[in-house]
């Protein structure tokens, strides 16, 4: 039903840039958007469209969908969401925002939302005491988190953006694998880590990386989003900063409450929470490539610089896709 809601939404926003443009071509609308859609019915339809992708992307106020299905379904297949589709739809909401709604407004609105969806999901998983919901909430705050990046205007922000979502493709779809046999309660885990020691010293990888402990990628992520907002020096970018930071303290309480319960010796662990090698093998490689992104975050930043450059390059958007005659026609209509 809530799938259901954000295919409306995002045919309504269509069909208010249609009914505005006279074109659906992504480049003809980039080169129309500054005469035609920088007004309330632009806006209109980019918040239609936002609210409709934002469903796959666990945007606040359409992602109470998350922890019901992220705690009930194959753990295969909750990480295979956490990590990738949701991603594909915060790329499409990317897109449009450059192309079409490069305003103010919809930069504050974005920012506005994660921050939202950062203390809705933060406050939750600090609250809950079942480790898939946990990771659920946990996967909420992170699209939270990747929201305000993308909502810091130019390169910097895409850069931002990026780097998050390639840190939360690790460390997410690994938690959960995880989580596979250590689902339920967080206080029936205690001495889990004895019986699964490779598993919990993954988890534990994960969960430091997660946290933004230096030198994981996870800290190189969460400062390419704190130190923009922290040069904007605007008032909800500040906000948005302390948030942030607020965060990462929540995250510290919540994933080193369940490391503290796993390596408690006072319950002989049961059977149940060992885990199957196809689980193992995957974490294990997520994990590697989190510690190889160590000595390649040089390369990595530079290869996001590149890939944003280009991205935020509308002129040259246009001329790729749009034939040389259309371009002259849609400039001079």
């Amino acid at each position: 039903m809530i799938s259901a809601f954000g295919a409306a939404m995002i045919l309504l926003g269509i069909a208010l840039i249609y009914s505005a443009t006279g074109t659906l071509n992504l480049a003809q609308l980039a080169q129309l958007a500054p005469a035609q859609l920088d007004n309330a019915q632009g806006m209109a339809a980019f918040i239609l469209m936002l609210v409709g992708f934002g469903v796959k992307a666990e945007l606040f106020a359409v992602n109470s969908w998350v922890p019901e299905i992220y705690s009930t379904a194959p753990r295969r297949l909750a990480a295979l969401m956490a990590g990738v589709v949701s991603k594909l739809a915060l790329l499409i909401i990317l897109r449009l925002l450059v192309l079409l709604f490069p305003y103010p407004e919809s930069y504050q609105l974005l920012m506005m939302l994660g921050i939202l969806g950062v203390i809705t999901g933060e406050l939750a998983a600090y609250r809950s005491q079942d480790v898939a919901r946990m990771l659920a909430y946990s996967s909420i705050a992170q699209l939270g988190i990747i929201f305000i990046a993308f909502s810091i205007p130019g390169e910097a922000g895409i850069i931002a953006g990026l780097a998050v979502t390639l840190h939360h493709m690790l460390v997410k779809p690994g938690l959960f694998l995880l989580a596979d046999r250590w689902g339920g309660s967080v206080s029936r885990l205690a001495g889990a880590g004895r019986a699964s020691p490779v598993a919990a010293a993954m988890f534990v990888l994960l969960a430091l990386s997660a946290a933004g402990v230096p030198p994981l990628p996870g800290f190189w992520a969460k400062l390419l989003v704190i130190m923009p907002l922290a040069g904007q020096g605007a008032g909800l970018s500040l906000f948005a900063l302390a948030v942030i930071l607020l965060a990462v303290v929540l995250e510290v309480g919540y994933l080193f409450r369940v490391v503290s319960v796993l390596y408690r010796p006072d319950q002989e662990p049961p059977a149940i929470r060992r885990h199957n090698l196809s689980n193992i093998v995957t974490t294990g490689a997520l994990s590697l490539t989190l510690l190889i992104g160590i000595v390649m975050l040089p390369e990595l930043n530079a290869q996001l610089e590149l890939f944003a450059g280009q991205f935020a390059d509308v002129r040259q958007y246009i001329e790729a896709v749009t034939p040389a005659a259309l371009r002259v026609g849609v400039v001079a209509l």
